[in-house]
């Protein structure tokens, strides 16, 4: 199960290490400009001070990251009897 951790929770030990962390994995690209690591910790600060990204802890894998809100919601399960898309299921009623 991956919980959301609030960023501000955690030592400022922690969260710079979790920063760094994730501005130096490999994969990590940010355009055809060459962008320091202080840059990509700063900026990946910002969106968690703005909200656009949060921590989160996986229990499974013991591992903590830094991922966009939409992507903590894509993981995320559904609640038992919704469904997504435009067509609605017979629970929905006859159509008039």
């Amino acid at each position: 199960m991956v919980v959301e951790v609030p960023w501000q929770r955690l030592s400022p030990e922690a969260l710079n290490g979790l920063l760094e962390e994730v501005a130096t994995r490999d994969g990590t690209d940010y355009g055809a400009r060459e962008v320091t690591l202080g840059e990509k910790v700063a900026a990946l600060r910002r969106r968690l001070e703005e909200g656009a990204a949060v921590v989160v802890f996986d229990e499974a894998t013991g591992t903590a990251n830094i991922v966009s809100r939409e992507q903590l919601a894509a993981r995320r399960p559904r609640p038992a009897g919704r469904r997504g898309g435009l067509n609605p299921g017979p629970e929905a009623g006859p159509r008039r």
